[in-house]
């Protein structure tokens, strides 16, 4: 029975809850940044002993840690980001400042860069337990349906025009103090690499006082 019950949710990732289980999950993100940067020095470590052999083997396919963060968080790597899926990753990595294709590495040898998903991440899934949140929802639920496990537009709509903010949108109004972080981690400059140094100089009349 046990083997069944199992068989019939292996498919769904689950993990500690931001919101109820909230200190196993940091416990889980820190533990899946750990198993990030072991696996990119093995990878780095590979790279060596290839560099060194006369007949170079064909490219093998990026590692977990060089590939985008958006891809770890919506397969809930390490179980360590329950909850999110496609349009609640986005809009994380908006509201982080963070670009959705930025290496995983890139976040996890950064004590910064991890310090502000490890308080992100609750931080923007507390909105869902607050009043303004399951009130409106609530509201919606059973209205003219005579199923009440149909599809409900009205609540889907107040979702979608109150709660969700970039995903799948054409435009949207950025606070100034995350325009300025994506100012200051380059994320607006054609010319930047991710992961590599911004020089800031030509932008310091963006952060005058």
């Amino acid at each position: 029975m046990v083997k069944s019950w199992y068989l019939l949710f292996w498919k769904f990732k689950g993990g500690p809850d931001w919101i109820v289980e909230q200190e196993l999950a940091e416990k889980a993100l820190k533990s899946w940044r750990n198993n990030m940067i072991k696996e990119h020095e093995q990878y780095q470590d590979e790279l060596k002993d290839i560099n060194q052999m006369e007949v170079m083997p064909a490219p093998a396919p990026a590692p977990p840690p060089l590939g985008p963060m958006i891809r770890e968080i919506c397969i809930n790597s390490g179980a360590a980001f329950t909850r999110l899926r496609c349009h609640l990753t986005n809009d994380v990595c908006y509201n982080l400042g963070v670009h959705p294709v930025t290496p995983v590495i890139h976040i996890c040898e950064d004590e910064t860069r991890f310090s502000d998903l490890l308080k992100g991440i609750p931080d923007y899934l507390d909105q869902f337990v607050q009043e303004e949140y399951y009130k409106p929802m609530a509201a919606s639920c059973g209205v003219v349906q005579e199923n009440i496990f149909e599809f409900n537009e009205d609540s889907n709509q107040k979702y979608l025009h109150s709660f969700v903010d970039v995903f799948r949108c054409c435009s949207v109004q950025v606070p100034k103090y995350l325009y300025l972080k994506y100012l200051e981690e380059g994320l607006l400059d054609q010319s930047h690499t991710i992961g590599q140094p911004h020089d800031l100089k030509d932008l310091e009349f963006f952060f005058e006082k």
